[in-house]
Order: C-alpha cells, then structure tokens, then sequence
C-alpha cells in the first residue's frame, strides 16, 4: 500500500505539472509603461496592443504590426526578493537597454500615440527565473 501511494506522489508532478509561465504583476507593468513615457509622456494605453504584445511573445515568429517593437529577456535567481517594488525595480533597471535603442524612434511617434506592454515570468528553470516583456508602439492616426 505504502509503495503505490509513493508512486503516485511521484507521477502527479509528471502529469500535472505546475505552470511555469504567470502573467507579469500590475507592478511589473506599470515598470514598462513608466520605461515607454520616459521618451514620450503622451501616449494613449492600448488594451488591443497589450493583448498583441503578450502574442508576439509566446509565437515570436507571427508577425505583428507596430512601428516600433521593444523585447526583451532578463533571467535572475529564483532566491531574489519579490514583490511589487521587486518587480517595478527590476523591469525598470532591466530593460532600460532595449527601450534606449529605441528611445528615438518613440519619441518620433509623438504625441498622442498608442502603445500596449505585456509579459510573463517564466519559472520553469530550477535555479532561475526569467522575465520575458514586450512592448508595441502605433503612430496617431493622421500622422
């Protein structure tokens, strides 16, 4: 009897594994939008662009339409501090580098402009975890 519940303990991990993937935190986001104004402070939230955002992520291959296009993937140790602040922190000090090169290219777009930020982390390593982010710009209609 002991023997076959030790063997069902160790299969329900093989057929149900846990999820490796969860959605960014609201602080998490809130890092991308605040890193997106620092080269445009008037740009409109696109729920629509969000939802494409988290698409080109999980298919990298399937195109999508923006005029400009921030990604990024940053790995830490899974023993890191977590948190709200954990994680504004980390997205900001992260991913300054992707949104820098493109820094001009937003500024560009002007005001008025709409843009949408997505991601996950993805703790599916043992010793780490790893953010994956993406952020998509639309210029004004009209422009």
């Amino acid at each position: 009897m002991f023997f076959i519940l030790a063997s069902l303990a160790l299969l329900v991990p093989i057929v149900y594994p846990q999820r490796s993937k969860s959605p960014l935190s609201s602080s998490g986001i809130e890092g991308l939008m605040d890193l997106s104004r620092k080269y445009e402070d008037d740009l409109d939230w696109s729920e629509d662009l969000v939802n494409k955002a988290l698409e080109w992520i999980n298919s990298p291959k399937k195109a999508v339409k923006a005029d400009v296009k921030v990604k990024g993937k940053k790995c830490f140790p899974k023993e890191d501090e977590e948190g709200p602040v954990a994680d504004f922190e980390k997205i900001t000090s992260s991913f300054t580098g992707p949104f820098e090169k493109q820094g001009k290219k937003i500024a560009a777009l002007g005001a008025g402009a709409s843009y949408g930020c997505n991601g996950f982390v993805d703790r599916k390593f043992k010793a780490k975890k790893c953010i994956h982010v993406a952020c998509l710009f639309v210029k004004p209609k009209g422009n």
